[in-house]
């Protein structure tokens, strides 16, 4: 039997109605859902975190791990195997994934699962828990909380009400050496996706407006989001007017989009997928509008995509150098080479961004 551990997360969304842990009456799928602390209950940064004995720095991924390793022992009860686990997330659980694939360096022992699936890896930019970034995140939350003129900041946010936690991390805007790049992750078989256009869904409006001054409002975004980099670097890698893979633009919109697409999501999914070797997959969800979790929305059920061939497809491995592509006649190909220079250059660059 196999199993798909989603680690998908909305967070504020209501649990679904119905128990967790599912199994189908018509194939081989038991499917457990994972809860796990998200935002400052599960992920605030800062040196007194980390050097707090009875505490932890990045909770939320502790509780996932906690999950999967509940499924390691007890699965088995409900008809499954241990040692054929696969996880999936989209988004910020797509992320998690990402996380999970790379935990302890790539090297998990025993090994929690045995395949990954990543829709829109979202994995934005990250600090070192006691930078000067994490430390504002820290002291920010000390602030909002009434606790910043406390001796012991870190004791008295323990005691807050979870509901006041929650409600300063709205009003709040692991760096590791990449195991992914040196084909270390916990898994034996990694499926990875990105769709055309969904980092428009988070650049900022107005990037089509020019100003009356010398610097255009890419220009200022690019040196907001990219502050390490010098402007002409990524300039010569997004001219004005370019294309990708399976993208032509010609507007500082949807250039600002692609950006934030590629450092984000579309590099995060290409690395993880590289890292197996040849057990890694990689493919484009290019039907329109192709935005941030269109793919999941589509049809509002993945049953309805089902086809009288799906079950002879031949997907294209990610070592061919190509990836495939989600298009509105099908299945389809094309090379890799575009995306791969433009994640090197990010990659090259991370610790000046960082990603």
């Amino acid at each position: 039997m196999e199993h798909m551990t989603q680690t998908k997360i909305f967070p504020c969304v209501r649990s679904v109605p119905y128990p967790t842990l599912n199994v189908s009456q018509e194939n081989d799928f038991i499917i457990v859902q994972l809860n796990y602390r998200v935002s400052a209950l599960g992920f605030l940064p800062g040196k007194k975190v980390k050097d707090s004995p009875d505490s932890d720095l990045n909770v939320g991924l502790l509780d996932q791990q906690f999950a999967l390793q509940w499924v390691q022992r007890h699965i088995d009860k409900f008809g499954g195997d241990a040692n054929n686990v696969s996880i999936w997330g989209q988004s910020a659980g797509g992320g998690s994934v990402v996380a999970q694939l790379i935990a302890n360096g790539g090297e998990t022992s025993p090994k929690l699962f045995r395949r990954a699936m990543a829709n829109s890896p979202f994995w934005p930019k990250t600090y070192r828990y006691d930078s000067t970034e994490a430390e504002a995140l820290y002291d920010g939350m000390v602030s909002l909380t009434g606790c910043g003129g406390v001796k012991d900041s870190l004791q008295c946010l323990k005691t807050v009400d979870a509901q006041i936690i929650r409600d300063a991390s709205l009003n709040i805007s692991k760096l590791q050496e990449v195991a992914a790049s040196k084909g270390r992750v916990n898994a034996n078989v990694v499926l990875a996706m990105y769709n055309t256009h969904e980092g428009e869904t988070f650049r900022p409006s107005g990037l089509t407006r020019r100003t009356n001054g010398s610097t255009t409002p890419f220009e200022t975004w690019v040196k907001g989001f990219v502050p390490g980099l010098a402007l002409e670097a990524v300039e010569a890698l997004y001219p004005p007017n370019g294309s990708t893979e399976t993208l032509t633009y010609g507007d500082d919109s949807t250039r600002a989009g692609l950006i934030y697409r590629d450092v984000v999501l579309a590099c995060p999914a290409l690395w993880v997928a590289k890292a197996p070797g040849n057990k890694g997959w990689l493919g484009e969800y290019i039907i329109s509008p192709a935005k941030h979790a269109s793919d999941i929305v589509y049809t509002g059920s993945p049953d309805d995509m089902e086809s009288p061939r799906s079950k002879n497809i031949t997907l294209p491995e990610i070592e061919t150098g190509r990836q495939f592509l989600v298009t509105p006649s099908g299945f389809g190909e094309v090379e890799l080479s575009s995306l791969e220079e433009r994640c090197a250059f990010w990659k090259a660059n991370g610790e000046k961004i960082p990603v």
